[in-house]
C-alpha cells in the first residue's frame, strides 16, 4: 500500500513540474521572441525611414543608409566573432543535432551569441530571416533550464518546449509550434513529450496575445475556390514551387564553397558581401531584411509581376550572398519570401493562357510549399496556412502543392536544408541515435 501510495505521489509530481516546465519556457521564450522581432523591426524601422544618407545624382533620389548599416552590422559581428572566439553560429541544424545525441549537448554560449548575431544581421538589412534564431534559442533556453531541473525531463523535451514556443509566439500559431517541434526536431511522437510541449506552445501564443498584441504576422483575405477545379492547379505549382526550393537550397549549399575560392579572409569577406547587399538594397531596399511587409503586400497582390520576379531572383541571390560571406541568420523567412513571389509568378503565367486563378492564394500556397520544402515540415506547413489565413478549405488545398513540393526538393536535394547541413559536417540523422553515440565515441 506504501509504495501504491508513493507511486502516486511520484506520478502527481511529474504532472505537476511537466506543467510548470511549459508555462515556464513558454513565458519566457514569448517573452524573448517578442523582444527579438520588435527589435528588428525597431532596426528596421530606421534603416528604411533615415533621410541622413539621401543624395541626389543626376536627378535621382538616392539612400545610401542600406550600405552604411549593412556595414555596421558586419562590423559588429567580426567583434562578436574576435570576443567571444566563435567560429562558426549555430542554428536549427544544431538544435536537431542536440535533439538526437544522448547527452543533447547544445552550446549555451554559442546559442544565446548566434540570436544576437541574427539580430544585428537582419536588423543592418541582411537578407537573412529570423525564426531559424528564435528555434535555435528557444532550443538553448530550454537546455538552460533543464540545467537547473537535472534530469525530470530528457533535454530533447526542453529543447521541443522552446522551439515551438518560439514558433507559436512568433507567428502565433501554437499548432504549428506543437507540430513542427515534433516534425523537424525530435521526429518522433510520445505523449510524455507532447504535454509539456503543448503546454509550452499554447503558452507562449497567449502570453504572445496578451502582452505584445495577437495580430497575424501575415495577412491576407482569400475568396472561396471550388476544390475540384484547384486540384490540378495546386499539383503543377506545388511542382514548380518545389524547383524554386531546390534553387533555394541549392544556392545556399554552394554558396559558402564559391565564395572560399575568393581566399578572402572571413574578417574580409562579410564586408564584401555587405557591399553587394547594400548597394543591392538602395536600389531595391524592399529585397532586404526579413521583408514580412513585402510578403504581405505580394499576398494581397499589390505589386506587379515584372516587380516580383525581380524580387524573387534578388531574394535569393542576396539571401545566399549573406549567409555565404559571414552574415548569420535564418532561411524560412527568405524562404516565405521566395515562396510567395513564386506563387504570384505561377498565377500570372498560368492566366496568360486564360486559366482563372486567385492569385492570394497561389501565393500563399507558394510561400506555405517553399517553406515547408526548406524546412522539412510539410504537416506543420499545412498547419501553418490554415492558423495564418484562419481558413480550412486554403489549408485544405495547400495540402497537394506543399505534398508535391516537397517531394520534388527530397528526391533531389534531401529532407531539408538542416539536413543537408548536417550531412555536410558528416552528421546523418536519419540513422538514429545509437548510430550518433557510437560516431561520437569513435
Amino acid at each position: 500500500m506504501e509504495k501504491y501510495i508513493l507511486n502516486i505521489f511520484k506520478s502527481l509530481k511529474l504532472v505537476v513540474i511537466t506543467i510548470f516546465i511549459g508555462l515556464f519556457i513558454g513565458t519566457c521564450v514569448a517573452i524573448a521572441t517578442k523582444v527579438f522581432v520588435n527589435s528588428i523591426l525597431y532596426l528596421t524601422d530606421i534603416r528604411e525611414n533615415t533621410t541622413f544618407f539621401l543624395t541626389s545624382i543626376l536627378g535621382y533620389q538616392i539612400n545610401y543608409a542600406p550600405i552604411v548599416t549593412i556595414l555596421i552590422a558586419a562590423l559588429i559581428i567580426n567583434f562578436i566573432k574576435k570576443f567571444t572566439n566563435i567560429n562558426r553560429f549555430h542554428g536549427p541544424a544544431d538544435s536537431i543535432y542536440g535533439a538526437h545525441r544522448t547527452d543533447n549537448e547544445i552550446n549555451l554560449k554559442t546559442g544565446y551569441f548566434s540570436t544576437f548575431a541574427a539580430l544585428i544581421s537582419a536588423g543592418g538589412g541582411a537578407s537573412v530571416g529570423q525564426y531559424g534564431p528564435l528555434v535555435h534559442f528557444g532550443a538553448t533556453l530550454g537546455t538552460s533550464i533543464r540545467l537547473l531541473t537535472k534530469n525530470i525531463l530528457s533535454t530533447d523535451v526542453f529543447i521541443g518546449c522552446g522551439t515551438a514556443a518560439a514558433i507559436s509566439a512568433g507567428f502565433n500559431a501554437p499548432i504549428a509550434g506543437l507540430i513542427f517541434a515534433h516534425e523537424a526536431l525530435l521526429r518522433h511522437f510520445s505523449i510524455k513529450a507532447v504535454t509539456p510541449i503543448a503546454i509550452s506552445s499554447f503558452t507562449a501564443a497567449a502570453v504572445a496575445d496578451k502582452f505584445f498584441g495577437g495580430e497575424q504576422v501575415f495577412v491576407t483575405e482569400v475568396m472561396e475556390i471550388d476544390l475540384i477545379n484547384f486540384i490540378p492547379i495546386a499539383i503543377l505549382g506545388g511542382i514548380f514551387f518545389g524547383f524554386i526550393a531546390l534553387t533555394y537550397m541549392q544556392s545556399l549549399n554552394k554558396g559558402p564553397q564559391i565564395f572560399a575560392k575568393t581566399k578572402l579572409k572571413p574578417f574580409l569577406l562579410i564586408y564584401l558581401g555587405a557591399l553587394f547587399c547594400g548597394s543591392i538594397g538602395t536600389i531595391y531596399p524592399e529585397v532586404l531584411g526579413i521583408g514580412t511587409s513585402t510578403i504581405n503586400n505580394m499576398l494581397n497582390v499589390q505589386i506587379d509581376t515584372q516587380t516580383v520576379l525581380i524580387f524573387l531572383f534578388l531574394k535569393i541571390i542576396l539571401t545566399a550572398v549573406c549567409l555565404s560571406t559571414g552574415f548569420f541568420g535564418g532561411v524560412f523567412s527568405p524562404a516565405l519570401f521566395v515562396g510567395a513571389a513564386s506563387g504570384i509568378a505561377f498565377a500570372s503565367f498560368i492566366s496568360f493562357f486564360g486559366i482563372a486563378t486567385d492569385f492570394k492564394a497561389l501565393a500563399l500556397c507558394g510561400m506555405a510549399s517553399v517553406g515547408a520544402s526548406v524546412i522539412g515540415t510539410p504537416i506543420a506547413g499545412v498547419i501553418l496556412v490554415i492558423e495564418l489565413s484562419n481558413s480550412y478549405d486554403l489549408g485544405v488545398m495547400s495540402i497537394l502543392s506543399i505534398a508535391s513540393a516537397t517531394l520534388i526538393t527530397y528526391l533531389f536535394f534531401g529532407q531539408s536544408l538542416f539536413d543537408r547541413q548536417l550531412l555536410n559536417r558528416g552528421i546523418d540523422i536519419a540513422l538514429g541515435r545509437s548510430h550518433l553515440k557510437l560516431m561520437d565515441e569513435a
